[in-house]
């Protein structure tokens, strides 16, 4: 075992350790160490990593914890499906079982899961959804209306209660649905994912608003489809930047990092989890945030930055637009298409992609980016939250260390810049940041 990492999960910094461990290559202490601090979201994201072999071991230290759920997650991922919807019974989470059988077409089993997870959780509104979706393409439309009895209105329950009425012969089916989604994009895309709207559009990528009909948990999704238009040689660089997207996620574990749920060949295409907050720029539209505010989401940056950097990733394109936020307000860092990996393919010409306002002085003179350039961004980014001038000489009368690390962070001379992100949030840690 790692020395490092088990004395951090002896002071009971199990999120840490856990983090060592998977950059370090360990995947299933990473796994154990997710299953010692009860982190479903930390299982799920490293148990998708596992190599076959890791499987094993990872199943293995879940069955001695006797820990079913933790097994349930193990068997999903490598793909013992069988095994994985028993584990899941077992622990009682039923929500999973149920995509499980969805997935595999069995409606009536997917249907008398979810009838169990309302029951033992009368609260969970997600499976109240997937539960009534169930029951209105079994054509039960009255027992779908009282499966969402007291289920707040949204989009979608409309959508189903829509759906519901019109089985029951109440609306016509015409006006089933109040707000149907453009023509172009009512569609169902590879097999299991309505498309609702497009978010945006660029000459090499289209992204989706979709809803996942096999993930009844987490349904929201955004599909980032590459499209390559334009003339030949943009769209092979577009498609060159897509995949070192893919690559990058591929290498980098870090809870603030946007990865993606799936790949998908065809397109190709990223399944992106739906930042329901938007983005920092819609934060910053609505006015300043407060500056303890403003410190969380740089911190949450660096935090994935810290990742990203060392596993020898540069992100290059650090800007509002590209971290976003969920429903909590926590924030992640997206959109590693111009990520460069550490190497001597990282040329002069390739410096030049990114975003002018947040660029670093030598990313601008097209020299190759480093750590120091995407801290740089960092400290643009900073100044915007906490509504700042640009030009520090304006600044107002700032607490000494605040003032001091922002400086250093936007310094023209890459080298009076730190380096290390793990250290500039440390920094922002020690700060004292008012509400």
């Amino acid at each position: 075992m790692d020395p490092e990492v088990e004395a951090l999960a002896k002071q009971l910094r199990l999120r840490e350790a856990r983090e060592l461990a998977a950059a370090r290559g360990d995947r299933v202490r990473a796994f154990e160490l997710a299953m010692e601090s009860r982190d479903v979201e930390a299982m799920d994201a490293v148990a998708r990593t596992l190599a076959p072999e890791d499987g094993d071991r990872a199943r293995a230290s879940a069955t001695k914890r006797r820990d079913p759920l933790a097994e349930g997650i193990v068997c999903e991922a490598i793909g013992a499906l069988d095994d994985a919807v028993g584990l899941f019974e077992r622990a009682e989470s039923y929500g999973r079982a149920a995509a499980i059988h969805r997935a595999r077409g069995d409606v009536a089993r997917a249907g008398r899961a979810l009838e169990r997870q309302v029951k033992r959780d009368p609260t969970d509104i997600a499976a109240k959804r997937a539960l009534a979706d169930v029951l209105i393409s079994v054509d039960r439309p009255d027992a779908a209306l009282r499966a969402l009895t007291g289920v707040d209105d949204d989009d979608e329950v409309r959508a189903l209660r829509a759906r519901a009425h019109a089985r029951l012969g109440l609306v016509d089916e015409a006006r089933a649905s109040p707000e149907p989604p453009r023509a172009a994009d009512a569609r169902l895309l590879f097999g299991r994912y309505d498309v609702v709207r497009e978010v945006s559009s660029t000459v090499s990528a289209r992204v989706l608003e979709a809803r996942d009909r096999l993930d009844p948990e987490r349904p929201r999704v955004a599909l980032k489809i590459f499209t390559g238009t334009g003339h030949a040689g943009a769209g092979r660089d577009a498609l060159v930047r897509f995949q070192r997207e893919v690559e990058a996620l591929a290498k980098i574990d870090a809870p603030t990092v946007l990865r993606p749920r799936a790949f998908l060949a065809e397109g190709p295409t990223l399944v992106l989890p739906w930042a329901a907050g938007g983005s920092v720029v819609d934060l910053l539209a609505r006015g300043v945030p407060s500056p303890r505010r403003a410190a969380e989401i740089a911190s949450r940056v660096l935090e994935a930055l810290d990742a990203a950097h060392r596993r020898g990733i540069i992100h290059r394109d650090v800007k509002p637009a590209n971290v976003l936020l969920d429903e909590a307000g926590g924030a992640f860092l997206a959109d590693f298409g111009v990520a460069h990996l550490g190497d001597a393919s990282a040329t002069a010409t390739a410096g030049v992609i990114g975003t002018v306002r947040y660029m670093a002085p030598e990313q601008r003179r097209g020299e190759p980016a480093t750590t120091r350039s995407d801290l740089y961004a960092v400290g643009v980014m900073m100044v915007e939250l906490l509504g700042l001038p640009t030009d520090p000489a304006s600044w107002p009368d700032l607490p000494p260390e605040i003032g001091e690390l922002l400086r250093a962070l936007i310094e023209e001379d890459a080298s009076a810049r730190p380096a290390d992100a793990a250290a500039v949030r440390a920094r922002i840690a020690a700060c004292a940041w008012p509400e």
